[in-house]
């Protein structure tokens, strides 16, 4: 599925919509006396990799691939907004909260459906699962803890590839583009 500009559609809800998002309330969060952007990954972004030549999947698509790679821009995302804020009263982290019971399949195939439905009982409640969001939007211990990423509320280290800062400005310039920010 594509959007009406021909982007990916689990691209463009789950890492170019935050992008803009970002970009239109970063002078209101730099007004204000802290700010945290606090990005949903998820451990997923693991199996992500992302092909610059197919990044909207046109080739080769799957529904684990487009959701691995928009988690993976997830973090790409975190790491190098943490560069261009620097010096601000702005943090930006990214976090995986964990397998939530939502409707996370519910346009997959069957036998994704399938799969989901089974591991239910093994699931974390919506609110289990936003423990994480809630601990890095108001901990005042993390009031300057900026571009890492969090599962249940520890650091873990991302995969190579979602520390790659090469990857990561490459990102953002396309993302740039793709949003229309780029002219701005």
């Amino acid at each position: 599925m594509t959007t009406e500009e021909g982007y990916e559609l689990t691209f463009a809800v789950n890492h170019l919509a935050p992008f803009l998002l970002t970009h239109l309330l970063m002078e209101p969060l730099k007004a204000a006396d802290q700010g945290r952007i606090i990005n949903v990954s998820s451990e997923g972004h693991r199996i992500g990799k992302l092909n610059f030549d197919n990044l909207m999947l046109e080739r080769d698509y799957s529904n684990i691939k487009s959701y691995a790679n928009s988690k993976l821009a997830n973090i790409l995302f975190t790491k190098e907004l943490n560069k261009k804020i620097e010096g601000t009263n702005v943090t930006t982290n990214a976090l995986h909260p964990g397998v939530v019971d939502s409707n996370f399949a519910g346009n997959s195939s069957i036998f994704w459906q399938a799969m989901m439905t089974m591991a239910k009982p093994f699931m974390l409640s919506i609110e289990k699962g936003a423990q994480t969001s809630i601990y890095l939007a108001s901990a005042e211990e993390l009031a300057t803890t900026t571009g890492l990423y969090f599962v249940r509320n520890k650091v873990r280290k991302p995969s190579a590839d979602a520390n790659n800062p090469e990857i990561a400005k490459r990102l953002w310039d396309i993302s740039l583009q793709l949003t229309g920010l780029a002219s701005s």
